[in-house]
């Protein structure tokens, strides 16, 4: 691994890795919800097609079904 020049560095997505990661997991008779760190609420539905459902300001760190 190179060392550091003592350049500027800038910050960079990890190879290989997504950007965006699911952090919280849910579920009602209906539909899976999941919420990522991003703050994008996405639904799965009976015939497997997930979907945007909603956006928070932050990342989603905890989800329940009511």
């Amino acid at each position: 691994m190179p060392r550091p020049t003592g350049e500027s560095r800038s910050r960079t997505s990890p190879t290989g890795g997504p950007e965006e990661v699911v952090l919280a997991w849910t579920h009602d008779c209906e539909s899976v919800s999941a919420g990522t760190n991003e703050g994008r609420l996405v639904r799965r539905s009976v015939d497997g097609a997930w979907t945007d459902a909603r956006r928070a300001p932050d990342g989603i760190r905890a989800l329940e079904s009511l």
